[in-house]
């Protein structure tokens, strides 16, 4: 029998493949999309930035939300809006219909994140604490990693796209019956937190870090949404070896994840993040020299690498910035990433319009990757956090 604890966790680490499940397989599903609604490409990919904007409209929202309404209805309420929303795809004829559908599941999505969030920061601490939430980084890695799968077997027998979300969401059923099943009986907030967080101490190390990921954030997606739609288009890939890219993608990602679980422990954190996106850069430029199949499956593994940073990671980092942290400063860190999310479809497919090739995608997440890499350095060169010597 699983402990209330355990079913908590694993409440947890179910919400996060399911976000993967939907953001990350927006490339390989605008081609669909845009035939089924008589789209092109860039209007397409554009209309699931519904999907991401909802996203960060979610963990906007959950600042205030948990307020007003306890954990386990959240929870209850997240997981049906998920399931029927998903299963309401299938029945949609319009673009205005499709982009509420999309809305609504970006919504859920979003405060999806701040429920793992609470609930795994209520319910551990220390040590454990710190490799859960890195564990939460793993278990979207592994959505990644298997949904394409799925979503390929469907694709190629001439399936509705919509089924591909609907097995997504099928996830959410677990999710549901866990919490029927927890009574989310635990104190979110203790008097002592409350104390401080009238008080809550800031620091610019806090924010440049969550600048840092908004740019991280927006090149991982810049990469992921157009990198399956030029392989097929330049390359002249099918849809099922695109869809191996990202399958080789997140398996690497996961193992990334894992290890780096083992490298934060023995090397400065800073360290490890600036590896990992500095190989996002080398991959962005490796992409653009490749036209053999191989050698794209070569790069994507190593971009997998690159991804395997997720927010948690930062949230560990720029926490290290400020002696007493509080759900503020979490909560800014998560809605930077929420934006970036949001708005990378429509900047992405400007600049793919722009440019007139999903190649221009590439280049600019290419950039992005530097400038982040330079916001880190100057930003542990100059800003010096009380507790930033020795967390980081």
């Amino acid at each position: 029998m699983l402990t209330e604890r355990m079913r908590l966790s694993l409440i947890c680490f179910l919400i996060y493949p399911i976000i993967a499940g939907f953001v990350t397989q927006i490339g390989l599903l605008a081609g669909p999309v845009a035939a089924a609604y008589n789209l092109s490409i860039v209007e397409a990919t554009a209309k699931f930035g519904m999907l991401t904007g909802g996203f960060f409209a979610g963990t906007f929202a959950a600042y205030f939300l948990f307020d007003h309404i306890g954990m386990r209805s959240a929870v209850i309420v997240y997981s049906l809006a998920i399931i029927c929303s998903s299963i309401g795809l299938l029945f949609v004829e319009s673009n205005i219909s499709l982009t509420i559908l999309l809305g609504i599941l970006g919504l859920m999505l979003g405060i999806s994140t701040c429920i793992a969030g609470v609930v795994i920061g209520s319910i551990w601490e220390g040590k454990r604490r710190e490799s859960l939430f890195i564990g939460l980084d793993a278990s979207y890695h592994v959505g990644g990693l298997l949904f394409p799968f799925a979503t390929t077997y469907i694709l190629v027998r001439d399936l509705p796209w919509e089924y591909c979300l609907v097995i997504v969401a099928s996830l959410a059923v677990f999710i549901a019956l866990l919490s029927l099943r927890s009574s989310f009986n635990f104190e979110t907030v203790s008097e002592e937190v409350s104390s401080e967080e009238e008080k809550t101490e800031w620091s610019v190390g806090v924010v440049i870090t969550a600048v840092v990921l908004f740019l991280v954030i927006s090149a991982k997606y810049f990469v992921i949404l157009w990198l399956p739609l030029y392989s097929q288009g330049s390359l002249s890939l099918a849809v099922d070896e695109s869809a191996k890219l990202m399958s080789v993608m997140f398996s690497m990602a996961l193992v990334g994840t894992i290890g780096g679980m083992y490298l934060v422990s023995k090397i400065k954190l800073l360290y490890f993040i600036c590896s990992a996106l500095f190989t996002g850069f080398l991959s962005c430029l490796f992409i653009s020299q490749v036209e053999a199949y191989q050698a794209l499956l070569y790069v994507s593994a190593l971009f997998g690498l690159a991804i395997s940073v997720l927010y948690n990671v930062f949230v560990v980092h720029g926490l290290s910035y400020v002696s007493y942290p509080t759900h503020k400063h979490v909560s800014l860190i998560i809605v930077a990433s929420g934006l970036a999310a949001a708005i990378t479809p429509v900047c992405s497919s400007f600049v793919v319009e722009w440019f007139g090739t999903p190649l221009a995608a590439i280049y600019a997440a290419a950039v992005l990757y530097i400038v982040a890499i330079l916001l880190l350095v100057l930003n542990d060169r100059f800003v010096t956090g009380s507790a930033h010597n020795k967390l980081a």
